[in-house]
């Protein structure tokens, strides 16, 4: 039994959701600079007001702290 055949491929992420993780994590290295006890829950709240207001680009709180916060605590 080959256990690889039934592995899928990892995907490539698009670029929009390449420059979203990039802005994303520069605002989380920003907060966590200045809030270093910042929990990741109160971190993806802040991130998507900020995400909001500099790129107006709008995601959920909980998308953000779920596909995007991979790296918390360290940024």
């Amino acid at each position: 039994y080959d256990h690889t055949q039934n592995v899928k491929p990892t995907r490539k992420q698009r670029s929009s959701t390449e420059k979203t993780q990039i802005h994303i994590d520069k605002i989380a290295k920003d907060l966590m600079t200045e809030y270093p006890e910042l929990t990741k829950h109160h971190l993806s709240t802040d991130v998507a007001k900020l995400l909001l207001e500099r790129h107006n680009k709008k995601l959920k709180p909980t998308t953000i702290e779920r596909d995007y916060l991979k790296n918390h605590p360290d940024y």
